[in-house]
């Protein structure tokens, strides 16, 4: 398992890990918000992905907005949860 800094490159992966998650842990009309996210060089300095053989199995970090910020990782399937700990712990010492 590698974690690394997300890129475009990885971006059509992270969609479909979003869009895996839509109705159960994300509404709807939060996918455009996500897609302004991924396109948004400035905004992904601090987001990563997980990938084992080829394949991004997660995606997270810590999104700032005015007067907040939010840490936020995506999952793809539930046997991925074994990335969590590490990305979470991964995350914290890179932010």
């Amino acid at each position: 398992m590698d974690f690394l800094k997300y890129t475009p490159s990885y971006r059509s992966q992270c969609m479909a890990i979003f869009d895996s998650n839509l109705g159960q842990y994300f509404a709807y009309d939060e996918r455009d918000e996500f897609t302004e996210f991924l396109d948004s060089p400035g905004k992904t300095s601090r987001y990563f992905v997980c990938i084992e053989n080829g394949a991004v199995l997660a995606c997270g970090g810590i999104h700032a907005k005015i007067n907040s910020q939010a840490f936020h990782l995506i999952k793809r399937y539930p046997k991925y949860e074994k990335c969590f700990p590490t990305l979470c712990k991964f995350i914290s010492n890179r932010c």
